[in-house]
């Protein structure tokens, strides 16, 4: 099925639309939900400033498939306390027994038998719209080309066979939808019954009688499946499980199968139906454990007698590291710059038998599980998110092995003691640890640079610009500097200090900024005195002193006056001259109603000082304006 002795695709077909038929896949993450809300509330929505927020996600297409029916398949290895292999033969002859003629998914749910279907077959039949689809996999091909449609060179047809479009949907089993679209439940359900479809008995043995010792040691379990009817050798693999409750043994088998692992844990026949494996997998605890043969298309499954199993719990050790952004990891003194990428790491291994994990990430013994806290000079490390709110915990859960990485950390500029503690929980193969190894860690400021503009590039003695001083820096923090900056015009200051707005680092885009502040000044500019003319009153010059300037240039022309007169009387000539010089001289005094020294204005000096806070340094900048 299909009978055509070819592996033939595809087996099953599953939903990948996103927001087509106003259908999704709904996920739900802890760091997805509403701040101060938990679970996945499929009712709950807050508008906020950047849209609405509710507590989970709708997501689709076609890279969906697959995770979507692993997902599957470790609930059928949840239900039936075992994981399957190739899931094939199972589903094929669900397929075989599957009444199709009722299984019709374009009937509706009037049509179908929901408790008994476990495949919704896809037929091309009248869609509940009462419209006839074209359903086929079908795809376009150039004019000319084998199976093409368009028999003669040019253009496009496409794929065909016997003259109609290829890969039609249709009754039961076709190369459109395979075998149909699951009904996860009744596919659950419906799972063992068809388990180790094959009708030959076997015999499973397992070695030694006992196991004791500590977790995280290594033993070897050996044994053999033996054919107790039929002919032929039994393949396959057999698995380890706790006799009790037939759960696989210890807490990484899926993970080796998700990430390699010990290669080979569970156990491979080999061509005499024997089996060997060696593992340090084997949990904590009082209890007995048994082989389980899953069984192939020839022999059916079976279970070996079960073996004594007692391993004690292992002391823990906690080591908190310093990741580098190179990736290193480090467990000595460290010193970085604000915002600058770095990771906490705090491990948990056992005292005698180290790491859970070797040097290329498998987990090679049973890992602890539980959670750790940090602390830092003696107080919480308040670091870790709760919802979507940053920063609400100083408390995590381990991961599948064994370490807890604090990746959004920024610590403040200054001297920190980073220490961690491990509580186990109840299942840990591991005991809790209070102490650790006490990591130092000295951030320093976060350097800056400063830029200033001008709204324009010149303007008339007293008139306004806007002025902008932009700080920089370098650091990855979600928190900007603070503190003001100051702006003068050469050596005045151009009012009071302004307070820096910040701005939070931006990693999401292909160009990646640093966090910075502004701070934005409107004032109005006067020329300074150039040589001998004098500028017009400032607005904040005060009334005395320009009531002093004002009484002596009337003095000085008042005596430069009465001595030109007498000079005249004796030198015609050269009094003449002289009267020349002191009415240039009394111009120079009186100053200019349009002030500036007149030609074309005078370039002043713009700066601006920002002040720096506990994170970030100090930096300041200039730029050039043109008075008239």
């Amino acid at each position: 099925m299909p009978a055509d002795s070819h592996r033939d695709l595809p087996d099953v077909s599953l939903f990948s639309g996103d927001g087509l038929n106003n259908s999704f896949y709904i996920v739900c993450q802890s760091d997805q939900d509403i701040a101060g809300d938990t679970g996945c509330n499929l009712t709950k929505f807050v508008d906020s400033s950047t849209g609405p927020l509710h507590d989970f996600q709708g997501a689709g297409g076609t890279s969906f498939a697959a995770p979507t029916f692993a997902g599957i398949m470790a609930l059928i290895n949840q239900k039936t306390g075992q994981r399957q292999g190739n899931a094939n033969p199972s589903l094929y002859a669900l397929g075989k027994i599957e009444a199709y003629s009722n299984c019709d998914s374009a009937q509706g749910n009037s049509g179908k038998s929901s408790s008994t279907c476990v495949f919704n077959d896809i037929t091309g039949n009248t869609s509940k719209d009462g419209l006839a689809p074209t359903l086929n996999n079908s795809v376009p091909c150039s004019g000319g080309s084998p199976n093409c449609s368009k028999t003669s060179s040019g253009g496009f047809g496409v794929l065909a066979s016997g003259g109609s479009p290829a890969f039609t949907a249709g009754v039961g089993y076709d190369l459109a939808t395979g075998l149909g679209t699951p009904n996860v439940t009744n596919l659950i359900n419906n799972w063992t019954a068809v388990s180790g479809t094959g009708g030959n008995s076997t015999t499973v043995t397992l070695n030694p009688a006992t196991i004791n010792g500590t977790v995280g040691s290594s033993f070897t379990l050996s044994g053999a499946v033996s054919k107790g009817s039929g002919s032929g050798t039994p393949t396959g693999v057999v698995i380890f499980e706790n006799a009790a409750s037939g759960t696989p043994a210890g807490n990484v088998p899926l993970l080796n199968l998700l990430f390699g692992g010990i290669a080979n844990d569970p156990a491979t026949l080999n061509s005499s139906g024997q089996y060997s494996v060696t593992t340090g997998m084997l949990p904590a605890g009082n209890y007995s454990l048994k082989a389980h043969y899953v069984g192939d298309a020839t022999f059916a499954p079976s279970d070996s007698a079960p073996i004594s199993v007692t391993l004690a719990k292992q002391n823990s050790t906690v080591v908190v590291s310093f990741v580098t952004a190179s990736g290193s990891i480090v467990t000595s003194s460290q010193s970085a710059a604000y915002g600058s990428g770095y990771i906490l790491r705090v491990d948990v291994k056992g005292a005698t038998s180290g790491f859970c994990t070797d040097t290329n990430a498998n987990v090679v013994i049973v890992c602890p599980t539980g959670t750790v806290a940090l602390s830092d000079n003696g107080g919480a490390l308040n670091d870790f998110p709760n919802a979507q709110t940053p920063n609400q915990s100083n408390t995590a859960r381990l991961n599948n092995r064994g370490f807890v990485e604090d990746k959004p950390i920024q610590l403040n500029a200054g001297a920190h003691s980073i220490t961690a503690a491990y509580t186990a929980d109840s299942t840990s193969s591991y005991n809790s640890n209070s102490a650790s190894n006490t990591l130092s860690v000295t951030i320093t400021q976060a350097s800056t640079t400063m830029t200033v503009s001008s709204n324009v590039s010149s303007v008339a003695s007293g008139g306004s610009v806007t002025l902008t001083a932009t700080v920089n820096s370098q650091s990855n923090s979600a928190q900007g500097p603070s503190g003001t900056v100051q702006f003068k015009n050469g050596s005045t200051n151009l009012g009071t200090a302004v307070n820096c707005t910040p701005t939070g680092a931006d990693l999401s885009g292909a160009t990646k900024v640093g966090a910075l502040c502004t701070a934005q000044l409107t004032t109005a500019l006067s020329a300074l005195p150039p040589g001998w003319f004098v500028e017009p009153r400032p607005r904040n010059t005060p009334f005395v002193i320009v009531t002093v300037l004002a009484a002596f240039c009337a003095l000085v022309s008042f005596l430069l006056a009465a001595k030109f007169a007498a000079w005249r009387r004796r030198y015609a000539y050269a009094g003449a001259a002289l009267a020349m010089i002191a009415a240039v001289a009394v111009a120079g005094c009186s100053g200019s109603s349009k002030g500036g020294g007149g030609g074309g204005g005078s370039a002043r000096t713009i700066t601006a000082a920002y002040s720096g806070d506990t994170n970030y340094a100090a930096s300041s900048g200039s730029t050039s304006v043109t008075v008239h």
